[in-house]
């Protein structure tokens, strides 16, 4: 049995999807891949033929054992932002909520609210978003260090490992590395491959916004007036913990809708002496 290990959002069931389909793993006529909306290949789960080979799963969910064939996805610490909303749409369908209940519990969440900006209303989508996205700014960089820390993974005892990055950097030769080591051979021509792989590129809209919030706030303190371009609220939340690591905070009460531009962001922020991320 092949095993693909993979922390939450790191693509791993593409490149499951990719090893079945395109090998000698795959006894039928190969079939175009398709994504939904949000550029997920969680369809390929309910395929019973693929997962008699090969699985796919993190280590909280997929029993690890010696006498797999192990293939290991390595997170990138730059692009923690990015795999954090892939789980989120693809996954959890942007149900803010109940993403980070997840994560934390209701009676830490309640506290943290009531404790900090005085809300003593019930967790779920009444919550002003201006408190939501301040609170998430204080958590979510300890959030994506302890999720995608690569060494959990990087550790593992594995037959190949790539990284999350060589997926879209290098994919012909790093999908030829891995179906090398696994004893595989590829059964579909490589154009074909190339085309499923740009349709897969195409569809990733999370891809680099981490990059893409440091270099917003590196505009914002350089002057220059770009447009910022976010897709979740803990795109938001990010930025607003970039800017205190910088002793920024945001004019935020009662801003429910982010600026779209650095100019009018810098407009709203203020500088603060002593900052901390206790809450």
């Amino acid at each position: 049995m092949i095993k693909v290990f993979f922390p939450p959002g790191c693509y791993g069931t593409y490149l499951t999807r990719c090893l079945y389909s395109y090998t000698n793993l795959n006894h039928e006529p190969f079939i175009k891949f398709d994504f939904d909306q949000e550029g997920s290949s969680h369809q390929h789960c309910e395929n019973l033929l693929a997962r008699s080979v090969i699985k796919q799963g993190h280590l909280e969910t997929l029993e690890y054992d010696s006498t797999s064939q192990v293939v290991v996805i390595v997170p990138c610490e730059t692009h923690g932002l990015d795999y954090y909303n892939n789980q989120f749409f693809k996954q959890q369908h942007g149900q803010i909520v109940q993403y980070i209940l997840k994560q934390l519990s209701l009676e830490d969440i309640r506290h943290k609210l009531d404790t900090y900006w005085n809300y003593k209303g019930n967790f779920d989508e009444t919550v002003p978003k201006w408190i939501m996205r301040e609170w998430c700014s204080f958590w979510i960089a300890d959030v994506l260090n302890a999720a995608y820390n690569p060494t959990k993974y990087s550790t593992l005892n594995s037959m190949v490992q790539l990284s999350t990055q060589d997926i879209f950097e290098n994919y012909r030769e790093t999908l030829a590395t891995v179906v090398s080591a696994l004893g595989l051979t590829l059964e579909v021509d490589q154009l074909t491959i190339d085309k499923q792989h740009k349709k897969f590129i195409q569809v990733q809209r999370f891809h680099n916004i981490q990059n893409r919030c440091h270099q917003y706030v590196h505009d914002l303190f350089n002057d220059i007036d770009s447009n910022i371009l976010v897709y979740s609220i803990f795109d938001e939340a990010y930025i607003q913990h970039l800017l205190r690591q910088h002793n920024l905070e945001i004019q935020c009460d009662g801003l429910n809708i982010f600026p779209t531009s650095t100019e009018n962001l810098k407009s709203i922020t203020y500088e603060t002496m002593h900052n901390t991320n206790q809450r």
